[in-house]
């Protein structure tokens, strides 16, 4: 079995923007789609909705790369698990 789709909230800072965002988090191994929905913005940071799509995904991986970009992870709001 693997992970197909993560869907996470995060927060980020205004720079990188969410097209840059979405660019680095695509040359994560075995990502083939990010999605990026801006939900809350305030003076310093973005709270976002980020969905990734992709074959065996790696959590780990993914959180080491949003965190070199600046954000966090806040949670985990879905998982798509194919077999």
């Amino acid at each position: 079995m693997s992970v197909s789709e993560i869907l996470l909230d995060i927060a980020k800072p205004h720079t990188p923007n969410i097209i840059e965002f979405a660019k680095v988090l695509t040359e994560i191994d075995g990502v083939e789609e990010v999605k990026i929905e801006v939900v809350e913005m305030d003076i310093k940071i973005e709270t976002a909705k980020l969905r990734i799509k992709g074959n065996n995904l790696d959590l780990n991986k993914i959180e080491e790369k949003i965190r070199k970009l600046g954000g966090i992870i806040r949670s985990i709001d879905g998982v798509t698990v194919t077999k």
